[in-house]
């Protein structure tokens, strides 16, 4: 079972155990009977683990990024377009690009409340923790699966197994992320970068990536063997896409990360084969306080479009060779309910021809899947 991600671009996955008792809602057909003193025992002690471990952030050792990279670059990632248009899921590579950016748990989207906030929030993450222990969530989970320890004959606590530990903060985040009226910002998956680019490119091409965001696209990039301009003025989202840069560069091609909006820069004129980003949706998600951030520099909507997002495609125009293409994932959202229609009728005012358009397809089920749009531009 995987749980979406309402803005775009990926689903995250979840185990559950006994699937066969899940609800097409993510319940328990039938919920654990636990009660009383002993239920209330439990919930307290697993949140004083958590509480004394700190918030279940992705792992950042070497190692596991290391197995998690090269499993990436050994992915298919060039069947994931279909005939008819369709960007398939493949998740690979995401938890990789996560665990550069902490700092996104943090990051609000809209009135909802942020993972960290459920977090820090003692009253939420006890309800939270009571969902999980009496199958009223996504699964049931015991005190074991969410505290991997045991102690030695000294009271110590010490963590039962690597695997355990892992999966315990994997539910645990996805707890903080699926929490009733929270929201986690999204991520591009670095499979459907590398199929985009694959499309669109071939290898020691140059393509630039407007937003950069949390590591998906530049890690598309690596896969795709492909030279990579990337643009974001989020300065703690900046220095992970740094640190993606310095550990896994390929030693042949370039990584230009500018900590700039895009719609400042300005590429070297035709210099460009391909440009592709998925842009922010003006003051969904609110990526960091810096003042060059585009939501603090306009008011409404229509003040962003023309002062951000036609100013983008006017330097993607620019910089890009004759008879090359851009490619925008955007969706229309509550707050900007013509995001789609205005973006084609920008780009095309512009220049651009509008060619094509894909569908990236969220969740891994065929049936009842959701799509978002990925615009084709020409430049002619």
């Amino acid at each position: 079972m995987k749980l979406l991600n309402k803005k775009s671009s990926v689903t995250l996955p979840i185990e559950i155990v006994n699937e066969d008792k899940i609800t097409s809602k993510g319940n328990l057909k039938n919920k654990v009977d636990v009660s009383g003193e002993q239920l209330e025992h439990n919930i307290n002690q697993v949140y004083s683990y958590w509480s004394q471990r700190g918030f279940p952030y992705y792992p950042t050792d070497k190692s596991w990024r290391q197995e998690k990279f090269d499993t990436l670059m050994k992915t298919d990632y060039k069947s994931l377009i279909s005939e008819s248009g369709v960007i398939k899921p493949n998740l690979t590579g995401l938890s990789l690009a996560w665990s550069y950016m902490p700092h996104s748990f943090g990051i609000r989207c809209g009135k909802m409340k942020t993972p960290m906030e459920i977090y820090q929030s003692e009253e939420h993450y006890k309800k939270g923790i009571r969902k999980l222990l009496t199958g009223s969530f996504f699964g049931i989970f015991s005190v074991d699966d969410l505290m991997p320890v045991s102690r030695n004959l000294f009271g110590e606590m010490t963590e039962t197994s690597p695997q355990a530990k892992f999966k315990s903060e994997s539910t645990m985040r996805s707890l903080l992320r699926r929490y009733t009226g929270t929201q986690c910002v999204s991520n591009f998956r670095p499979t459907s970068a590398a199929a985009l680019y694959y499309r669109f490119t071939k290898p020691n091409d140059v393509v630039w990536d407007m937003s950069m965001g949390y590591g998906g696209r530049i890690l598309g990039a690596i896969l795709a063997d492909v030279n990579y301009i990337g643009t974001d003025p989020a300065t703690p989202t900046y220095n992970g896409l740094t640190q993606i840069k310095n550990d896994f560069a390929r030693s042949d091609r370039f990584y230009n990360l500018h900590k700039l909006g895009s719609e400042v820069f300005q590429p070297e004129k035709e210099s460009l084969d391909f440009a592709f980003t998925s842009p922010p949706y003006f003051n969904w998600e609110q990526y960091s306080e810096d003042e060059e951030q585009s939501f603090k520099q306009f008011n409404s909507n229509e003040q962003w479009n023309n002062g951000f997002l036609k100013k983008t495609i006017e330097n993607v125009y620019y910089g890009l060779k004759k008879d090359k293409v851009m490619g925008l994932n955007v969706a229309n959202i509550k707050s900007h309910k013509t995001f789609e229609d205005d973006t084609v009728e920008i780009a095309k005012s512009v220049g651009f021809k509008h060619i094509d358009t894909y569908k990236l397809q969220l969740s891994s089920q065929e049936s009842g899947a959701k799509y978002e749009p990925v615009f084709i531009f020409k430049k002619e």
